[in-house]
């Protein structure tokens, strides 16, 4: 006997109406009539409570109702291929969330030259552009490497997404920040928040 064949008689047998038979598991009259002329099959959460209702495995419900078989059997296979690419959705999501922390975390700040020329009554000069070899961020430093060695002079301002270095040439015991190098200047940047900074600007003197 086919599935739908089976559920209407079963229904006669314990003497309830569509409707209420369709009140007992939540949905409407016109499902139960669906089911029992063939249109379509409960999902399998309704099939079992249908099972339970009356008092039949789920083998004998569908035993010889090959198409009812082969439904739940593609159901099934698309269920797992949901789940595999829901799987893989949450997969690519995670990478590109990670993706994005990672550039944020190690993302550096743009490095640009300015000009600024010192008056001559100060006992200092800028380092003109082609003495600065080389200046990166590593991590809360700043590292500068100057064509000659000498003593440096140097000051910082930060302006919410901006750091302003100044680089002096000096000599003098009185400059407030001067470090002895040779060609090579470390600056901590720590109290500065670089998370924040996009850009450096290295001021120096005109070619």
């Amino acid at each position: 006997m086919a599935f739908h064949q089976m559920i209407r008689e079963r229904r006669k047998q314990l003497g309830m109406t569509q409707e209420e038979l369709a009140k007992e598991l939540n949905v409407s009259r016109s499902a139960i009539s669906n089911w029992e002329i063939g249109r379509n099959y409960p999902d399998i959460t309704t099939l079992i409570e249908l099972a339970q209702m009356y008092q039949v495995s789920l083998d004998e419900l569908f035993y010889d109702d090959i198409d009812l078989v082969n439904k739940f059997a593609e159901d099934n296979k698309k269920k797992e291929q949901l789940k595999k690419v829901n799987k893989l959705l949450v997969f690519l999501l995670l990478i590109g969330v990670s993706s994005i922390i990672y550039l944020f975390l190690t993302r550096k700040p743009e490095i640009v030259f300015a000009y600024e020329s010192v008056a001559n009554h100060f006992p200092m000069t800028n380092f003109k552009e082609e003495e600065i070899k080389r200046v990166e961020v590593k991590k809360d430093k700043l590292y500068l490497t100057v064509d000659h060695p000498q003593n440096i002079a140097y000051y910082i301002e930060s302006n919410k997404e901006e750091l302003q270095v100044n680089l002096y040439q000096s000599k003098q015991s009185k400059i407030d920040e001067r470090i002895s190098i040779e060609g090579r200047i470390e600056i901590d940047l720590s109290s500065h928040n670089l998370a924040k900074i996009r850009k450096i600007v290295v001021y120096s003197d005109k070619s």
